[in-house]
């Protein structure tokens, strides 16, 4: 489902669980708002979640590992708080995964930089070069992008 950049409003739908071999949604660009719908983490196919740049909120969903075919997660320019969950270090599939301009803080998980050298996971890009919040990269080399808060 390729609906970026189309002015949509509101929340996404929780029939988007029906959707159970949809392998790429890109809702980018849109003014959606609300929290993920537990709905979306039952579509097991999914590859390409592209939900930046719209009006999130509430707390990035450990759910999220559910859905192990993973390969590219946008959910930059949204308003979710709180930190990143280290399940997301269970997506070995994971190749992007883009948290800019958030108002998430503490520390990027162990288990998603160990991504960056055990797996495939070639751009982690997060707020980690202004002020609070920011998510601080501890470990050498993680963080590929650190935007300002």
């Amino acid at each position: 489902v390729h609906l970026s950049a189309n002015q949509l409003e509101g929340n996404i739908p929780t029939e988007i669980g029906q959707l159970t071999t949809l392998q790429e949604l890109f809702i980018n660009q849109n003014k959606f708002n609300g929290t993920i719908p537990e709905e979306l983490f039952q579509l097991r196919q999914l590859e390409s979640v592209a939900l930046h740049s719209n009006h999130f909120e509430g707390t990035v969903s450990s759910q999220f590992r559910e859905l192990e075919n993973l390969r590219e997660l946008y959910l930059s320019k949204n308003m979710f708080d709180g930190s990143v969950p280290e399940q997301l270090g269970r997506l070995e599939n994971l190749k992007i995964l883009s948290l800019i301009d958030n108002n998430l803080g503490g520390f990027m998980p162990s288990e998603i930089c160990q991504l960056r050298q055990t797996a495939d996971l070639k751009t982690l890009s997060s707020d980690c070069g202004g002020t609070y919040p920011q998510v601080q990269c501890k470990l050498h080399a993680c963080c590929t992008e650190c935007g300002d808060t």
